[in-house]
């Protein structure tokens, strides 16, 4: 229940930002694992909130908006992981699950130029056991405000945070 409140707060909220016809991003851990191909063993979460039918479909809602995915335009193969649990070697195992997203605007969209996964971060020293780099045009300050404001505070940006060129 938490979550798909949550989910329908922030569907709410790109509503009014596509309303708005700006530049956004919404980016970070949803905890959505939106297909079967973004798990290595979907059968293990058919139960979790993260893949319960209507979790994905919040999901889809987002899309469905107009959003695009960012991660998955640039690389529809399965495989393509974000998250890797600590424990009995999912790492290693490539046991992992795609839950942080990026979803542009299709302002931010057009000037899109790369999204993916660093998983070189993820195997380095005391990593997080979340990866996610988004790449968009260096050169359009709108839709990289948001990505660099939130690095600076070493995190992510919150869902619906608007990035404005300054």
């Amino acid at each position: 229940d938490y979550k798909l409140s949550w989910m329908a707060r922030m569907e709410a909220r790109a509503r009014e930002l596509l309303a708005s016809e700006e530049h956004f991003v919404c980016l970070g851990d949803y905890n959505v694992i939106p297909q079967g191909m973004d798990a290595a063993k979907p059968e293990a979460w058919v139960t979790d909130a993260l893949f319960l039918p209507e979790t994905r479909a919040a999901f889809r809602r987002l899309a469905n908006l107009g959003l695009t995915d960012a991660v998955r335009v640039r690389d529809p193969s399965p495989g393509v992981y974000t998250f890797w649990d600590y424990q009995a070697g999912a790492w290693e195992r490539n046991n992992g699950i795609r839950i942080d997203h990026v979803m542009c605007s299709p302002q931010a969209a057009d000037r899109l130029e790369a999204a993916g996964i660093d998983k070189a971060v993820r195997g380095g020293d005391k990593p997080s056991d979340h990866v996610l780099e988004p790449a968009l045009n260096r050169s359009d300050t709108r839709t990289t405000v948001a990505v660099r404001a939130c690095r600076a505070r070493g995190g992510t940006p919150r869902a619906g945070t608007r990035a404005r060129g300054r």
